[in-house]
């Protein structure tokens, strides 16, 4: 049975479902909920429960703007780092409006328990300060390979960065990011040259933290600097074609997709919402075990945990 927070959210789609405007979502906490609402919100204009897949797309985040629908108007997430390269590009074809709706802040990396690293490595709660401190050990017991095993690459391309910006350079040394779930990485064995980390977005966080014999978790704080990165902010937009006169920005709201996302990232705030987030969480974790995608919720409070760890909303700042 929908929740009353659940009609609230489904009626700021309303008008979208009724345009048959197509979404496209990253598998994410912060970017599922709405495709389960707007399912249901095209089901309750009339869609077929076979037809969704003609609307609602999963956007491989490794790509920084989905393959946009034409014929249809489009909403989508991205970077605010991808909108500001992909802007001229897609206007050349696009009306759109676009909106930064939360800033991104990881929480946690992980490190591969390896007892001749791990026992020297007691890295500072700082990004930076962090690769210092792993530049220095790894320096030390012979590494000459780092590999970063991710979901979210763009943003291992930070770390990747400033490990190289702290000395860890050089003809035998290497540094690879590996886009792999997480499942895919415990199958082979590394030798003790390599050290591995995994800096994963927020559902496979949570899981990895209740699996830490495995992982060295290594807690991290953000300098305020990283509120204007643009790889940290996440949009979302909304795009129709400029031939296209039935979808105009008239006609739809976009501040609806705007509210749609406040109103989440307000209920995780509070405790006694969390009863407002059943139904999103049965349907993630049902999504993600169809997709035999492990990062799976316990409970609604460690998905508004999630939520409210990992995403602020609005972005404090947006350049």
């Amino acid at each position: 049975m929908l929740s009353d927070f659940d009609n609230k959210q489904i009626d700021l789609l309303k008008e979208f479902a009724e345009r048959k405007v197509v979404l496209h979502f990253p598998f994410f906490a912060n970017t599922f909920s709405i495709a389960f609402h707007y399912m249901i919100a095209l089901q309750q204009d009339g869609v077929n429960i076979t037809d969704l897949d003609n609307y609602v797309y999963e956007h491989d985040w490794d790509e920084p703007i989905p393959v946009l629908k034409e014929g249809n108007a489009n909403v989508f997430f991205a970077t605010l780092d991808a909108i500001n390269k992909k802007k001229k590009e897609i206007e050349t074809k696009w009306d759109f409006d676009c909106r930064p709706i939360s800033h991104y802040s990881q929480q946690y990396i992980f490190a591969e328990y390896r007892p001749h690293i791990a026992s020297g490595f007691k890295p500072k709660q700082d990004k930076k300060k962090f690769s210092d401190e792993l530049v220095k050990v790894a320096n030390q017991c012979g590494v000459n390979r780092i590999e970063i095993f991710t979901d979210i690459p763009t943003q291992a391309d930070v770390i990747q960065n400033e490990l190289i910006d702290w000395g860890f350079i050089g003809k035998k040394k290497e540094i690879k990011i590996i886009k792999k779930p997480i499942d895919a990485i415990l199958y082979y064995e590394a030798s003790s040259k390599v050290l591995r980390l995994f800096y994963y977005g927020a559902p496979t966080t949570s899981r990895m933290l209740r699996e830490n014999f495995f992982y060295i978790p290594y807690k991290l704080t953000h300098p305020e600097t990283e509120y204007q990165d643009p790889t940290m902010i996440t949009c979302i937009c909304y795009v129709y074609l400029k031939t296209d006169q039935t979808t105009g920005k008239t006609k739809l709201n976009f501040n609806n997709l705007f509210n749609y996302h406040n109103n989440i990232f307000n209920a995780a705030e509070k405790e006694s919402r969390h009863v407002d987030f059943l139904n999103i969480l049965w349907a993630y974790n049902r999504y993600a075990e169809r997709k035999q995608h492990s990062a799976t919720f316990e409970d609604t409070k460690a998905f508004t945990r999630c939520l409210k760890e990992h995403h602020q909303s609005p972005p404090r700042k947006c350049d």
